[in-house]
């Protein structure tokens, strides 16, 4: 793969050498700012950098020939949205160059190396999806609906004591009025000279209930997952008691890191070479251990107590 300078803050994220465009061969390298296309051959044109920021949909697709298309709609610096349509290869081309005296570069040869429709096919879907969840549109699409309109006007909780004293004073205002309407029948019930009887109007007391406040139960922990070592296929587990950051590379594909306690991660290839690089990110002597499994069984493992301390890596699988 080539090599182009990156920015201080800037890493790359998947490196690959099996696109085309218009059936030319090209090296494509995407990082955390941009996409960068470059052709090697001789008298060919510079490379090319394309702003994530400006790269607006990603979409699948297949041309007449059925090899797999990336088509990536780019919005121009004029404001127009032009596509551009980068093709999976049949074949892996590496690039063979020499240097002469005079410091020209001379191309000898193109040899080919082939790889299988699983790598193949895993390859491509990567390339999609780093694409899509590093520019505009990955990022449009992993808001959430409940996002995409102002969210209601939350109603404050009532406290159970104001429920407590709306009921108490509901009770007082029932209890007043039948103490009204006693005393209103009551001077309507005097005997009077034609009545040979005498009516008495009994009023019945109201018994007040004795509320009992509901307890408010305590939220439960949520336990932390335990995960269990697979039986099949290539990982990387990461154990540290705080928090750690760093990548994993296989192939030319990074997988960036930045965890806490524990992380797992699978590797897309049985067999290569597996470098990495994890430090820990505070100045404890806890330790910090990475392992490397394989069909369940561990093949690598390597630890450092050291405050801030790094682990470089590299085994061949």
């Amino acid at each position: 793969m080539a090599n182009i300078d990156l920015q201080s803050d800037e890493f790359i994220v998947m490196e690959n050498g099996n696109f085309t465009v218009k059936s030319i061969p090209l090296e494509a390298i995407l990082t955390n700012r941009r996409l960068v296309l470059i052709d090697n051959r001789k008298n060919a044109k510079p490379q090319r950098n394309i702003p994530l920021s400006a790269i607006h949909n990603t979409e699948y697709g297949q041309n007449e020939d059925k090899e797999k298309t990336v088509t990536l709609s780019i919005l121009t610096k004029s404001g127009e949205m032009r596509q551009l349509v980068l093709t999976l290869s049949p074949t892996d081309f590496l690039h063979l160059q020499k240097k002469d005296s005079s410091g020209e570069i001379h191309q000898l040869e193109d040899t080919l190396s082939g790889q299988t429709d699983d790598e193949r096919k895993w390859e491509y879907d990567a390339w999609v999806a780093k694409i899509k969840e590093h520019t505009v549109d990955g990022l449009e699409s992993s808001v959430p609906n409940n996002l995409t309109s102002p969210p209601p006007d939350k109603v404050p909780k009532r406290s159970p004591f104001i429920k407590i004293a709306a009921i108490i004073l509901v009770i007082v205002v029932i209890i007043g009025v039948v103490i009204v309407i006693g005393q209103i029948t009551k001077g309507k019930t005097q005997p009077s000279q034609n009545l040979g009887t005498t009516s008495v109007m009994t009023t019945v007391e109201t018994p007040i209930p004795t509320l009992i406040p509901t307890p408010i139960p305590s939220p439960t922990p949520v336990p932390r997952p335990q995960y269990i070592i697979p039986s099949t296929g290539t990982w990387v587990r990461i154990q540290y008691p705080g928090n750690f950051a760093g990548y994993v590379r296989i192939r030319g594909i990074f997988t960036q890191v930045n965890n806490t306690v524990e992380q797992f991660i699978q590797l897309p290839a049985s067999d290569g070479v597996i470098s990495g690089s994890i430090g820990k990110q505070d100045g404890s002597v806890d330790n910090l251990t990475v392992g490397i499994y394989k069909n369940g069984a561990l093949v690598f493992t390597k630890n450092t107590r050291k405050p801030l301390g790094e682990i470089d890596f590299q085994y061949t699988l």
